[in-house]
């Protein structure tokens, strides 16, 4: 690979806005990199052409090393990310804020071998737009043959709202707490209830000011098993007004990749469905129930939450 400008080859090329980014060659301490420069919006990078690549399969792991150059931004409120089109708004790898040198790691599913997948910046709350350069050092794509010890989960009910222990201890107007044992948490800042009597407990989300303020449903507690999948249902009510371009949705973490967002309307019910892929529960260990910008300020109550194993749906939409 020569030093310069980078044109074509190697299953890669500038993605971005109405006016594309320059890639270039450079060579700094015997190591040659795709340095990523005039970028003008967050989402200019590289595409890396999955389809173009032969012998790819689900389950192959796409690994990208890099640096971030000078000027970025201050804080935490940013990252460099891989990017999916399956999917809205879908990190499926992230790396917040590095100081230096990233790395981005994602399973390939099925669906992502349809379309490429991008390298490019991201930043959230008020934080400057992360528009400096960056380098990619490495891009590899590996197998690993499905381990010999994963096994079947023979569960059908992995978790209910509604026969959870903890839930059922508090009392209608408490507040709900985060505990290192419940699997279902506040996060963000928002007020926690609790509404109802008995096991039938409800949870209100008020007083919302951030996009990030909601539910944490953490998957890492319920011993998801390695090569399952499993259902996960959700139906609330929004308690209030809304913007017309309010959505609420899960977002998988860490990437914070949305799914099965949909627009919600005011005092209306709402039901969220999602199937955890085995490839995003190799890297998934929270599922947030929350909203985009717009509806960051609506408040919402959870009434019911399960999840399943993959061939079991007790929730009737």
């Amino acid at each position: 690979m020569y030093q310069g400008y980078f044109t074509k080859g190697a299953n890669i090329k500038p993605y971005g806005g109405e006016k594309l980014p320059s890639l270039m060659i450079e060579i700094m301490n015997d190591r040659k990199s795709v340095k990523v420069t005039n970028r003008r919006i967050r989402n200019d990078g590289i595409s890396v052409l999955l389809p173009e690549i032969a012998g790819i399969k689900p389950g192959d792991r796409i690994t990208v090393t890099g640096s971030v150059g000078a000027n970025v931004p201050e804080g935490n409120e940013w990252g460099m990310c891989l990017r999916s089109k399956s999917g809205g708004y879908n990190q499926v790898a992230q790396a917040i804020a590095p100081k230096d040198v990233f790395g981005l790691s994602y399973m390939l599913d099925k669906s992502d071998l349809k379309e490429p997948v991008h390298i490019v910046s991201n930043s959230w709350g008020n934080n400057a737009e992360p528009l400096m350069d960056f380098y990619v050092d490495s891009i590899s794509i590996s197998r690993h043959e499905q381990g010999m010890n994963e096994r079947k989960d023979s569960r059908q009910m992995v978790y209910s709202l509604e026969t959870d222990d903890f839930m059922a201890g508090f009392r209608s107007g408490e507040r709900l707490i985060v505990d290192p044992d419940s699997p279902v948490i506040p996060s963000g800042s928002p007020v926690c209830t609790i509404r109802g009597h008995g096991n039938s407990k409800v949870i209100q989300v008020g007083k919302r000011v951030n996009d990030w303020d909601g539910i944490d449903i953490r998957l890492d507690m319920l011993g998801l098993m390695s090569g399952n999948s499993y259902n996960i249902h959700v139906f609330g009510k929004v308690e209030g007004n809304c913007p017309p371009d309010a959505e609420i949705m899960f977002q998988i973490i860490p990437g914070y990749a949305w799914r099965d967002n949909h627009k919600i309307l005011p005092y209306q019910d709402f039901a969220l469905g999602h199937t955890l892929t085995v490839m995003e529960l190799e890297t998934a260990d929270t599922l947030r129930i929350t909203t985009n910008t717009a509806g960051a300020k609506v408040d919402f109550s959870i009434h019911g939450i399960e999840i399943t194993t993959e061939n079991w749906s007790p929730f009737l939409f």
